[in-house]
């Protein structure tokens, strides 16, 4: 059952990096070429925000219970590598394109910021921490410099929130996602995005620990089932967008924590969605590198070409990079973890046996 759950919040990852998808491939009078479908070309990038809920919520149900009896570093360290692990490859193949290959071939515009500094920024996953203020190279990967420091930051997370309080501290932090939408940044100053986008994980992070607790119910699933069709319709509502703007976050941790309890829902967990979940995060990243090399290439061509193009790219991306990576470095983790076991396993046999003979022969 807890399967289908997930599937559930997979297929919604997928749709979040769609939105994303049309917010950035959007082009002409959307008014007049789309009609009423135009306002899925204007998300304002809300899927980001998505993400981040997403993140914090699956982590507290896969990791929660992790540190529960302290902050070990050998089990911190080892979350950082499995989650390193799952945003690196991608992120450094997407970086070596966009700063060396491309341009070689006079296939990618380096911008005046996308210097030899932002470069190593980029490479170690802090460009989004207020060390630039703008975008640079692989443009979408600001998001991954922000979603890194909230992995460093979840053990401490997961360990103090047992420690102090479940729901007293997760109430709390869930009222800072209410505040998030006001960090209106410019750009990347002050780091103001990773603040930001550090809120909202913390609010995921906060709603799987409420949700988890509160009985099962019928209205779980007619909350999943009716909310994102709300959505929908608060999006066709220019008229109240400001405020919508403010009580998104709110209702993506209601989404999100209903499609967990809701069980399997086909919009969601049906094959489709959830593959385009499984890939969202190669979507993400090799979007707009994909859209300004077509575009340079071959001009402005029609979306029935466009999305499908994308939607090639990401699949090899992740077929060819980001798996076949992320099992070669969790293997290695794997193993060492593995060995260190064995080594603590021999020292305590060999210390008990030293005893037993030591007593034996007194």
């Amino acid at each position: 059952m807890r399967a289908a759950h997930i599937q559930n919040l997979t297929g919604l990852r997928g749709f979040a990096a769609l939105s994303v998808l049309l917010l950035h491939i959007r082009y002409g009078d959307l008014a007049n070429a789309y009609g009423y479908f135009a306002f899925l070309f204007q998300t304002r990038g809300l899927g980001v925000d998505v993400f981040f809920v997403l993140s914090g919520f699956i982590l507290a149900y896969v990791h929660g219970k992790d540190f529960d009896h302290g902050l070990q570093p050998r089990e911190a360290m080892s979350f950082w590598v499995a989650r390193l692990a799952r945003i690196y490859p991608v992120h450094v193949f997407m970086l070596v394109i966009t700063a060396f290959i491309l341009p070689m071939h006079l296939l990618y515009d380096w911008s005046p910021v996308d210097t030899k500094y932002t470069f190593y920024a980029n490479l170690f996953l802090v460009h989004s921490w207020g060390v630039t203020p703008d975008l640079t190279f692989n443009q979408p990967s600001w998001s991954i410099s922000c979603e890194w420091a909230a992995y460093l930051i979840f053990p401490f997370l997961a360990y103090f929130t047992r420690k102090w309080g479940k729901i007293s501290f997760t109430l709390l932090l869930i009222g800072l996602a209410l505040y998030a939408p006001y960090l209106q940044p410019k750009m990347l100053a002050n780091g103001i995005w990773t603040i930001k986008c550090i809120t909202y994980f913390v609010a995921g992070y906060c709603a799987y620990q409420v949700c988890h607790d509160l009985p099962d119910s019928k209205y779980w699933r007619i909350t999943a089932l009716a909310i994102a069709p709300l959505i929908l319709l608060l999006f066709l509502t220019t008229s109240i967008q400001y405020y919508f703007d403010q009580v998104f976050p709110l209702l993506v941790i209601v989404m999100v924590a209903s499609l967990f309890r809701a069980g399997p829902i086909w919009l969601y967990s049906n094959p489709v969605s959830v593959y385009l979940g499984k890939i969202s995060y190669s979507l993400y990243m090799c979007h707009i590198m994909v859209l300004f090399v077509e575009r340079k290439m071959f001009g402005m061509m029609d979306l029935k070409y466009e999305i499908p193009l994308i939607l090639a790219f990401s699949m090899a991306i992740y077929h060819g990079i980001e798996e076949p990576a992320r099992k070669v470095i969790r293997m290695v983790s794997d193993a060492r973890r593995l060995e260190r076991q064995k080594k603590l396993f021999t020292e305590s046999y060999t210390q008990t046996l030293t005893t037993e003979r030591k007593a034996l022969s007194e």
